[in-house]
């Protein structure tokens, strides 16, 4: 049976959140602007975190104190302690889907990138480190971002390989062939030039990944691109 009460109580919430989420939209730009990085976490994110990675090197978004202020006084976000959450997936989708999907793309990947380089690879923290997953999470965000960079290309993609492989051996096939993949794209067309031994532990890893994902066909792709080199 239909619990009639209950869904009333999930429509008034329903509406609630639409009327926040356009609500939103009606805050100064600069307020916006930090949503929009902020909901890049996705629903909630812990201020450390933020504190990370608030400067982009785009220099496009600024988070400040008091743009994040004014949006728990709005109740556009919650604080519970240190941890910022938007009070329904309709507020977080509203801010995140204001920009373009290009410059959502450039936020993701340098949050990403400004985690791993200020935390994992100066050693601050262990690769396999909650915060490190931050990071290589916003990195595969981004799609194909261009890296022009070849020293950090390398960088990336040898982490990737890293996180690829203990993904494996934990039995999270999908997520291995996601990072694994992601270490390829990196290393771009040139990459066996680039790292030769690098991109070949890498797509050995992958057609694992693809194997243990029982994908056969994309088996035999990674197994002529390995012969072939």
């Amino acid at each position: 049976m239909w619990n009639i009460d209950n869904i009333h109580k999930r429509s008034m919430v329903q509406d609630l959140a639409l009327v926040l989420a356009q609500k939103l939209l009606r805050l100064p730009d600069e307020v916006q602007d930090a949503l929009t990085f902020v909901s890049c976490f996705g629903r909630s994110v812990h201020r450390d975190v933020l504190e990370i990675t608030t400067e982009t090197e785009s220099g496009a978004i600024v988070v400040s104190d008091r743009c994040l202020e004014l949006a728990v006084h709005e109740r556009i976000l919650e604080m519970s302690g240190k941890t910022y959450t938007f009070p329904h997936d309709l507020i977080q989708q509203a801010a995140y889907e204001r920009v373009s999907k290009e410059k959502t793309r450039i936020i993701h990947f340098h949050i990403g990138l400004q985690i791993l380089m200020k935390a994992v690879f100066t050693g601050h923290v262990d690769p396999f480190s909650p915060l490190s997953f931050i990071g290589i999470e916003q990195i595969t965000k981004a799609d194909d971002f261009e890296l022009k960079n070849s020293e950090l290309r390398i960088s990336l993609s040898e982490l990737l390989l890293r996180v690829g492989r203990r993904a494996i051996r934990t039995a999270a096939f999908p997520s291995a062939l996601t990072y694994l993949e992601k270490g390829i794209s990196f290393l771009g067309d040139n990459g066996w030039d680039l790292n030769h031994e690098l991109c070949l532990h890498l797509h050995e890893s992958a057609c694992q990944a693809v194997y243990l994902n029982a994908l056969p066909a994309r088996v035999s792709t990674y197994m002529d691109i390995i012969m072939s080199h």
